[in-house]
């Protein structure tokens, strides 16, 4: 502490008299409760009724959309089932239809592999056998179906040697009876197709330059001086002179001759045209005839085709002549032919025990 010392105020001293007194808290009285109105109980009462009837009615509508929820899950599941139980029947009945045809097929291979092991198991003679049905029934189908005689002699020729090579006893009569259709085939006259459709094509450009009878070729220039006159000629002045001139010029049309056979009636020069074009339409058809071998529309053409060159075009002129003896020698061609029956080989072929296999189906490599 320094020398200096801190000056403290002292306390004020308070006297007991003084002193004011301390008085106790007076006590409050409570409050005196209001008296509550009639009307007012009434409304609160209102209020509660409407509450309990509003849950109510919450409650109603939410029960009814429940249970309208669960009907239509029921509804929906329902059906869900329905559509299970319906794709899985499809299912069913596609797995058991596959698994029948897995089983044809099976079947069908296995056959087949026991029919291919069979055949490969052949020897070279059976093979030889074989081949030789193959091509006897090669022949048969080309001369039935496309008249091919040159084909089937190739194809029987060839069937003969691969019996040739088998050697066996059982195969000589089949031979013998090759070398008979063989020489059926070869007797058989077969009509020159090409030769005849070239000389119709030849016909077709020679009737273009035929020169038409002298009556059609008069008769087409008297037209046509007469027609060349009147238009010359100026009109007439009085009713006398146009009746003159009228008989005149209708007197150089009529032509009176005397024939010992009759006579077609005469044409214009464009007639004529149409004639030409009318005849090469019909060497076209005769053509067309000849390739199908239809020998009555053929020999019909050609007979139509020579009376209308004899009718309408000069009988005298050279070329005229040799057209129309062509056409006649053209029509007495005979188109059509008597095919042989060589089918008596393969029958005898499919016929023998070596072509049997082990259960008992021949062997039918072609039809």
């Amino acid at each position: 502490m320094t020398n200096k010392q801190k000056h403290i105020p002292a306390t004020p001293k308070v006297e007991d008299s003084k002193r004011a007194p301390i008085s106790e808290p007076t006590k409050k009285s409570p409050p005196a409760k209001k008296a509550v109105p009639a009307a007012s109980t009434k409304s609160s009462s209102g209020l509660s009724w409407f509450a309990v009837i509003l849950s109510l009615s919450i409650a109603g509508l939410g029960a009814f959309i429940y249970i309208n929820f669960q009907q239509q899950l029921g509804a929906l599941k329902q059906k869900n089932e329905q559509s299970v139980r319906k794709y899985k029947s499809a299912s069913d009945q596609a797995k058991k239809d596959l698994t029948e045809q897995l089983q044809a097929y099976e079947k069908l291979s296995s056959e087949k592999l026991d029919l291919l092991q069979e055949q490969v198991g052949k020897n070279k003679r059976q093979w030889l056998i074989a081949e030789a049905e193959y091509l006897a029934s090669l022949a048969n189908s080309r001369l039935r179906l496309a008249n091919d005689i040159n084909t089937a002699v190739v194809a029987l020729k060839a069937a003969d040697q691969r019996l040739r090579k088998n050697g066996d006893p059982l195969t000589f009569p089949v031979r013998e009876q090759i070398a008979k259709e063989l020489s059926d085939l070869a007797s058989t006259e077969l009509p020159d197709i090409i030769g005849l459709s070239a000389k119709i094509i030849a016909l077709e450009a020679t009737v273009g330059q035929l020169k038409i009878s002298t009556l059609h070729t008069e008769i087409a220039k008297t037209k046509k001086g007469t027609k060349n006159k009147v238009d010359a000629q100026p009109l007439p002045k009085n009713i006398e002179e146009t009746l003159r001139d009228a008989w005149k010029n209708f007197s150089k049309l009529i032509v009176i001759r005397r024939h010992n056979q009759s006579l077609s009636a005469l044409m214009a020069p464009e007639q004529v045209e149409l004639i030409r074009k009318s005849l090469a339409l019909k060497l076209e058809g005769a053509r067309i005839a000849l390739i199908t071998h239809d020998q009555a529309l053929y020999s019909a053409n050609l007979a139509l085709v020579a009376k209308w060159i004899e009718d309408y075009f000069d009988t005298d002129n050279a070329p005229v002549n040799a057209a129309i003896n062509q056409i006649k020698e053209l029509e007495k061609t005979r188109i059509t032919y008597q095919l042989p029956d060589i089918s008596l080989s393969l029958k005898m072929l499919r016929e023998l025990p070596v072509l049997k296999l082990g259960n008992g189906v021949t062997s039918n490599s072609a039809p």
